[in-house]
């Protein structure tokens, strides 16, 4: 989202599905990269992190870590996305 200079002005959409840049894969992201399950597993692990969230009655702590291992998954699957796109434009470009 990108915010104007005046007040009261419509918000702006930016291409970032999370409305800021996602930052450079860290150390631990590379060893998730080499140390991933199945695509399927991967979603229910996701599905059912959604539902848990969902709990109310669920301990803040509790909320914060899945809510942060949802992140560290998004930022995985968006970096892997974005490698195989870099390897598929060099055989393109060959």
């Amino acid at each position: 989202i990108k915010r104007t200079s005046r007040a009261n002005q419509p918000i702006e959409f930016t291409d970032s599905a999370f409305g800021f840049p996602l930052p450079p894969p860290s150390h631990s992201t590379l060893i998730m990269i080499d140390y991933r399950f199945a695509v399927h597993v991967e979603r229910a692990i996701y599905r059912l992190s959604h539902l848990k969230l969902a709990n109310p009655k669920r301990s803040l702590r509790e909320q914060v870590l899945l809510s942060n291992f949802m992140y560290a998954y998004l930022n995985l699957v968006d970096h892997t996305l974005h490698l195989e796109q870099q390897m598929l434009e060099k055989e393109l470009a060959q």
